[in-house]
């Protein structure tokens, strides 16, 4: 065979190493050939897509990688030794083959530029859940990984091989120069916020640039002082007459897609007239509503951490900051402003499987004003468990959680937060609801199972998970609820990694209560009767504090209260 023919072959191989992740991301909707994106439209149309297009097919260069591909034949193979060139090649292949599948995947599901200094605990994190979850389909992966690493540096090997002997002809030249200004070209013109969509992409560049948005991130969080958030801390002179229950519920990956995707919305709408329905004639009222999440796909604590302080906790590295500042309970989050009024407040959570995990509960008590923690082993559950965790089912948390709470709170006003955990990825969930809670803790004699964390969740198991979500949630309000609650039902974020495309970063929100001025006063800032959101623009998450903050306010204190501003984007900065 031709060494220059062989010389290609071999490069176009391993080049497409790079662009295997992102293609198998989104083999759904991608073509393996894009003769799709040439078939159609004017000729700079098409011309375009040989520089940027949305299939994510393997036809694509990583510029750095060529450049040092040919960098040997062209000027160095006299004067550096084969082994050591390939020893190099190898070692900057596989570090910047790590930084591409992070980078992808990343992107991929949190549909955000990728930023070290954001992503640093979730990487942690995967890496314990990997490690916690060790089975057979780990195994699996560190084969694959291992069979990557070594085919890569297999054919690296043979690729300078015949680097030292090709010799280049006039049209490989005119290749080269057609190459890189394909690729200047795109470096220059394309923002760089299109990373995935391009063609010619350099992992050395989008590397370089993390570590500068890295840097320029932690520099930002400097104006976000404690000093400057009590700013916005309510009147120290309003106090509540009346002290309602109240439960913040997080509903885990309940999206907007619930509601509008076709398929799912066919699936909502045989049962939503049918609970609201049993709310209504309890005398339960009901106002819904669509909030921007600030992340979509993962980081549910990004978002409840938004809207219990009224900011938006933009990404990991303000998350970090906050949790690290011992100072933070100052400030009036949700509960803790709550806990000022004389609320005991409470976590229930039901997360089963990690329990050997370090978790800093004394960290995150002090910053989200937890009094008291209803931790899984508190539950005391035996039975079936299923999803993440893997955990028990929901209705079983909330109801014991519950029973423990007001057995402890007795009659002083309670504010709990729970976030669920059967409608996490892979949504593994309970098929029914049952009549008694209680039934649900028996020895099944089921042995506590993986959560499957990194298996392919399936389509329709969402829409059951989020169909059994709202029908404990209604029968817990329904059968457990008084005159004296008040119920906040929201999701955190878009569903992750499902076989459609996400358009948007909205989750529904649901304010529940049997007093009708309550609910209603929400209505200035967006709501509208029923379970349904109305299709107006959604207000942030981060708004949901300064709404449920005045609402309590103008309902539960003194009519001459002052009432904190409601700021629809958050505490700017």
């Amino acid at each position: 065979m031709n060494t220059t023919l062989l010389f290609l072959l071999l490069f176009m191989l391993i080049n497409s190493y790079y662009f295997i992740p992102r293609y198998l991301l989104e083999i759904f909707h991608s073509q393996f050939f894009p003769f799709q994106s040439f078939a159609t439209g004017t000729i700079g149309h098409r011309l375009r897509h040989l520089l940027i297009r949305n299939n994510f097919d393997l036809f694509r260069i990583s510029v750095d990688f060529l450049v040092l591909t040919l960098i040997y034949p062209l000027f160095l193979r006299d004067y550096i030794h084969a082994i050591y060139y390939t020893i190099f090649l190898c070692f900057y292949f596989g570090l910047s083959l790590i930084y591409q599948v992070y980078y992808q995947a990343f992107h991929k599901i949190y549909q955000v530029e990728p930023v070290f200094f954001h992503d640093f605990l979730m990487l942690k994190t995967a890496g314990q859940i990997f490690v916690n979850e060790f089975g057979r389909k780990n195994l699996l992966m560190i084969l694959i990984a291992a069979s990557i690493g070594l085919s890569g540096g297999i054919v690296i090997y043979y690729l300078i091989d015949v680097s030292r002997i090709v010799s280049f002809g006039v049209w490989s030249y005119l290749v080269m120069i057609l190459l890189g200004v394909g690729a200047l070209y795109s470096i220059i013109h394309y923002p760089y916020a299109k990373y995935p969509q391009l063609t010619f992409q350099c992992q050395l560049q989008s590397f370089i640039r993390n570590i500068l948005i890295s840097r320029n991130s932690r520099k930002s969080l400097e104006g976000l002082t404690l000093k400057y958030m009590k700013q916005f801390n309510v009147d120290p002179e309003v106090q509540l007459k009346v002290k309602p229950n109240i439960y913040f519920i997080v509903v885990e990956s309940y999206g907007r897609v619930a509601h509008q995707e076709s398929v799912l919305r066919e699936r909502l709408m045989k049962y939503i007239p049918e609970l609201e329905q049993s709310l209504t004639s309890e005398g339960w009222s009901l106002s819904s509503c669509y909030t921007s999440s600030p992340v979509t796909g993962g980081a549910s604590w990004i978002s409840y951490t938004s809207m219990m302080y009224g900011l938006n906790v933009r990404n990991q590295g303000v998350y970090l900051a906050m949790l690290k500042n011992k100072q933070m309970p100052q400030y009036d989050s949700l509960f803790h402003w709550l806990s000022r009024q004389g609320y005991i407040t409470f976590r229930i959570s039901s997360l089963g499987g990690y329990e050997k995990m370090e978790i800093p509960y004394d960290s995150y008590s002090r910053l989200y004003g937890i009094d008291l923690w209803m931790k899984y082993k508190d539950l005391a559950y035996t039975g079936e468990h299923y999803g993440f965790g893997p955990s028990p089912p929901d209705q079983y948390a909330l109801w014991k959680g519950d029973e423990m709470t007001s057995e402890i709170a007795g009659s002083i006003p309670k504010a709990v937060f729970f976030i669920t955990q059967n409608s996490h990825t892979p949504y593994d969930s309970p098929n029914a609801v049952a009549e008694d809670w209680r039934t649900l803790n028996t020895d099944s004699g089921v042995a506590k199972k993986s959560s499957a964390f990194w298996s392919r969740p399936k389509f329709e198991k969402y829409g059951e998970a989020i169909e059994y979500q709202l029908r404990y949630l209604v029968d817990f309000i329904v059968k457990k609820g008084t005159s004296n609650d008040v119920f906040i039902l929201i999701g955190d974020h878009q569903p992750p990694s499902l076989s459609i495309v996400m358009p948007d970063f909205d989750t529904p929100l649901h304010v529940i209560s049997k007093n009708l001025a309550f609910v209603e006063s929400w209505h200035e800032y967006g709501l509208t009767p029923g379970f349904i959101p109305d299709k107006k623009p959604v207000f942030r998450q981060e708004a949901m504090h300064w709404s449920m903050l005045r609402s309590l306010i103008s309902n539960y204190a003194h009519e001459t209260a002052k009432l904190p501003e409601f700021l629809p984007n958050g505490i700017p900065y």
